[in-house]
């Protein structure tokens, strides 16, 4: 329609913005399902996050046991 491809639309910042909210979502909803419920400060960190950092903590989660392994990794990073 204006002439655009999908590749030229992903180096937007518009998508990247709305691409790190979409991951950022999807990891916060795997934690809550995995820990419940989170305080507002973890989830604060979560979002702060870049893209890589929350795919990095997409694959860490996995390996986690419980929540304080989380805010360990959390500490880590920043």
């Amino acid at each position: 329609m204006l002439g655009l491809q999908a590749e030229d639309l992903s180096h937007t910042r518009f998508y990247q913005d709305v691409l790190k909210q979409g991951i950022t979502l999807s990891v916060v909803n795997f934690l809550v399902e995995k820990f419940g419920s989170l305080s507002p400060k973890l989830e604060d960190q979560v979002s702060a996050l870049s893209s890589e950092e929350l795919q990095a903590l997409g694959k860490a989660i996995v390996h986690f046991e419980d929540v304080s392994e989380l805010q360990a990794w959390l500490a880590r990073v920043s």
